[in-house]
């Protein structure tokens, strides 16, 4: 397994996660 890739994986799971919390927010306060 390469070490790059999932570095990679990792970062595009967290800033997904940020973004779905971040939308979820936007949300909830309209």
């Amino acid at each position: 397994m390469d070490l790059a890739w999932l570095l990679a994986a990792t970062a595009f799971f967290a800033i997904t996660l940020m973004l779905l919390r971040f939308v979820d927010r936007l949300r909830t306060e309209d």
